[in-house]
C-alpha cells in the first residue's frame, strides 16, 4: 500500500465508524417511535444488510430485501458470519405487494427514492398500506449508505 492509499484507508476507517455509530443512533431513534417488543421491520433496498442487521441487534424481526441479487448474497454471508436470523429476499421494490402480506411496524428506506416522482408516489402509497396501525415509515435520503 503506497502513503497515498494509506491515508485514504484511515480515512475510510475513520468514516466508516462515524457512520456506523450514526447508523445505530437512527435505528435506535426508530425503535423508540414503536411500543411493539419485537416489532416488524422491512427493509426496503437493503443492499448488504448492514441496517437490516443493526434492527435485528435490537431487537427486531427483520425482513429485508433488494433488486441486486449480488448485494443480496453479500448480506447473506454476513447474516451466516453472525447467526443472524434476518429474512434476506430478491424482490423489486416496485411490487411489495407481489412478495409481501405481512403488515409492519416499520418500513425502513435508506436511498430507495430511485424512481421518477410520479412512480414514487404510487410506490410510497403501496408502502403506507402496509403499516401496521402505529407503524412508522422511515425514508432516510442521501444516506451514507454503509455496509
Amino acid at each position: 500500500m503506497n502513503f497515498i492509499e494509506g491515508i485514504q484507508y484511515k480515512l475510510i476507517s475513520k468514516m466508516g465508524f462515524k457512520y456506523y455509530d450514526e447508523d445505530k443512533y437512527l435505528i435506535q431513534e426508530c425503535l423508540k417511535h414503536v411500543t411493539k417488543k419485537n416489532p416488524k421491520v422491512l427493509d426496503v433496498g437493503c443492499g448488504t444488510g448492514h441496517h437490516s442487521l443493526l434492527f435485528e441487534k435490537y431487537g427486531a424481526d427483520v425482513t429485508a430485501f433488494d433488486y441486486d441479487e449480488n448485494v443480496i448474497e453479500k448480506a447473506k454471508e454476513k447474516k451466516i458470519k453472525i447467526n443472524s436470523n434476518v429474512n434476506f429476499l430478491i424482490a423489486d421494490g416496485r411490487y411489495p405487494e407481489k412478495y409481501f402480506t405481512d403488515k409492519y411496524d416499520i418500513i425502513f428506506m435508506a436511498g430507495f427514492s430511485i424512481f421518477g416522482i410520479d412512480l414514487n408516489k404510487a410506490v410510497m402509497k403501496k408502502y403506507l398500506n402496509m403499516l401496521a396501525k402505529g407503524g412508522i415509515l422511515v425514508l432516510v435520503h442521501n444516506s451514507n449508505l454503509t455496509g
